[in-house]
């Protein structure tokens, strides 16, 4: 059928898939593989413009395979010819031009005589090739098209008979068919012989009585191939009616179905239904089966370089993939995921983000924010007719490098920048508490997406700050509050964001939540001293799993979460007497950290086996009063 149509080259579509143009596909023994759930893989591109070694074609359509010549034969609908190419190497052979065919013969049929030779009107539109191999006989079917004669009947449908002469296939005879009988697709069913197909439906002929069985009905529309890999299993191509020039591979609806057949059912098997747009193909042909692999021809007219490419793809088992882009990177990390299964139509995907056995999305390709530092593992589930397959990926998100900025509080509130190294100064922070000429405030933490914080009054309370012009909604629950007793003494927020704890004077750890998340679990191990105010600071390892306490003398006391880990040990720690220390942060990466003292200095430490952070370069210095309470950091 010719078709006007514009598009990718077949090398642009090859480069898209990462092959060359052509590429070697071997021919396996045996009956076509049905694994549980099939997959297809693109394998290769034949370019028909030019064949290799041979000329140009102008319209690949019909494929019919001769196992025993090692060759695929391709009819040209445009030029009125058909070629006969390695189905190895898809290199060129020979080719049987349309004068040959009007020389074959009539077999006599109706009103038109035994021995009347054919005529252009039937040679103009080849469409379909089918192989007999109990016979070693070729056919080649003809559809209605453009150059009838004024006068002559408008269509002229034909079926070729081609025989070896000398070893060599030539067209010896010829059947018409009736009008509106022409066939886009054609194949040969062991067994039975040769089935044409057009619009949705199929029906058996026979060549040598010229006739035509009843209709069978497929639920299936636009037919433009046939072939068996069995006597009762077919595959059958279909292809949009719409082939105006412009189209993409986006509008390509072009799809193999496979037909399992018993007595006059025909039942699709859904698992074996497979849409080609995403390998390149924009408008498909005929279906030629090769061992393992289908060939499909694409009969789009409107590629820029005039190529037709047969497109090769192997059978085997669905496989579930998916690309994640970037899967590393710093927090907050957007990572877009893409689907990137073989196989049938799939019914649903199902993706869990984290591996924890939650489904987080449910179309074919997503993208997720992971706003916290940490290892996670991506999981895709694709279910389709014959099962469910699943593939991971590990998903790694990092705390910037470097030592940003952040704040110390004082003792009634009141927020201080501090600048780090040469970092930037931190942005300015609004709407925290500030009690002047009350030494209440204790501690200070942020927020791990940096857009807010908390302030820790002396009873437990927790008064919210924003930072850089955001107005977070950030709400708190289930924390302790002990009413007109100055106990609390720290406070530290969970990387994940959903919690966090507060220290007591004596060392004691209480959860608090974050929003509607839960309590985050006890702690462990945890340093206590019963009766004493020594406890002065609470630090969080970047993992989230342990922490850290600070003592008045600047020393760190590690422990761990219930099911967490126990941090590294901490270095070159400031140990001071003269001054109480007061608090103390973590840098960004978790590498060191600070302390402060009540006058504002800040002492830095390492975590093992690393060294300090760089030292402070700006931020507030009392000399002689005890008035920093805390410190807290960017997070970055």
């Amino acid at each position: 059928m010719k078709r006007v149509s514009t598009r990718l080259s077949s090398v642009a579509i090859a480069a898209s898939v990462g092959l060359a143009t052509l590429v070697s596909v071997g021919t396996p023994a045996g009956a076509l593989v049905n694994p549980a759930i099939p997959g297809l893989s693109l394998s290769g591109l034949v370019s028909s413009h030019p064949w290799s070694g041979g000329s140009n074609a102008s319209d690949v359509e019909g494929l019919g395979y001769v196992p025993g010549d090692n060759s695929m034969w391709v009819a040209d609908d445009n030029g009125d010819r058909i070629y006969e190419i390695s189905s190895s190497s898809g290199s060129y052979k020979t080719k049987i031009d349309a004068v040959t065919f009007q020389a074959a013969q009539a077999v006599g049929s109706g009103t038109i005589p035994a021995g009347t030779l054919s005529n252009p009107t039937r040679t103009d539109d080849l469409e379909s090739i089918i192989y007999d191999p109990g016979a070693d006989v070729l056919y080649v079917t003809s559809g209605a098209c453009c150059n009838t004669p004024a006068g002559q009947p408008p269509y002229n449908p034909t079926v070729y008979k081609l025989t070896r002469q000398s070893g060599k296939f030539q067209p010896t005879s010829w059947q018409p068919l009736p009008e509106g009988q022409d066939a886009t697709a054609a194949g040969w069913r062991p067994g039975t012989g040769m089935y044409l197909g057009k619009g949705s439906k199929i029906k058996t002929y026979n060549f040598a009585t010229n006739t035509i069985g009843p209709d069978i009905s497929l639920p299936v529309s636009s037919i433009v191939g046939i072939d068996f890999s069995d006597a009762n299993t077919a595959f059958v191509t279909t292809a949009s009616a719409n082939t105006a020039s412009g189209r993409t591979t986006a509008d390509s609806d072009s799809t193999i179905h496979r037909f399992n057949i018993s007595g006059s059912n025909w039942t699709e098997d859904l698992n074996w239904k497979f849409n080609l747009k995403n390998t390149g193909m924009i408008d498909a042909r005929d279906l030629a089966i090769v061992g393992d692999t289908f060939w499909v021809s694409d009969g789009y007219d409107s590629r820029p370089d005039g190529d037709h490419p047969i497109f090769k793809y192997d059978v085997g088992s669905a496989v579930a993939q998916f690309v994640a882009a970037p899967a590393t990177g710093n927090r907050p990390l957007t990572v877009v995921f893409t689907d990137t299964s073989t196989g049938a139509a799939p019914l649903s995907w199902a993706w869990d983000f984290d591996n924890n056995g939650t489904v987080d999305a449910t179309t074919q390709n997503t993208f997720h924010v992971y706003p916290n530092p940490g290892n996670f593992t991506a999981k895709l589930t694709v279910t389709y007719s014959g099962g469910t397959l699943s593939s991971t990926q590990p998903i790694t998100v990092k705390i910037p490098t470097g030592a940003p900025g952040g704040w110390i509080v004082d003792a009634w509130g009141g927020l201080h920048a501090v600048k780090i190294g040469t970092d930037p100064a931190p942005p300015a922070v609004n709407g925290g508490p500030y009690w002047v000429g009350w030494d209440i405030a204790r501690g200070v933490a942020t927020l791990p997406d940096n857009k807010a914080g908390l302030v820790l009054d002396g009873r437990g309370g927790l008064h919210k700050f924003n930072i850089g012009g955001n107005s977070s909604t950030v709400t708190t629950t289930g924390g302790p509050y002990w009413q007109n007793w100055d106990i609390a003494r720290g406070v530290s927020i969970l990387p994940n964001g959903k919690g966090g704890y507060i220290v007591d004077g004596s060392g004691g750890i209480h959860p608090f939540a974050l929003g509607n998340n839960s309590l985050p679990p006890r702690a462990y191990d945890a340093p206590y001293f019963p009766g004493q105010d020594r406890v002065t600071g609470l630090i969080i390892a970047p993992d989230g799993k342990g922490a850290y306490t600070v003592d008045r003398t600047g020393k760190l006391w590690p422990f761990k979460f219930v099911g967490g880990a126990t941090p590294a040990a901490p270095n070159s720690v400031a140990l001071v007497t003269a001054v109480p220390m007061q608090g103390g942060a973590l840098v960004a990466d978790g590498t060191g950290g600070l302390t402060v003292d009540g006058w504002g200095g800040t002492h830095g430490f390492g975590v093992n086996p690393n060294g300090p952070p760089a030292t402070v370069t700006a931020g507030p210095y009392w000399v002689n009063w005890n008035i920093a309470r805390d410190i807290a950091l960017l997070h970055g």
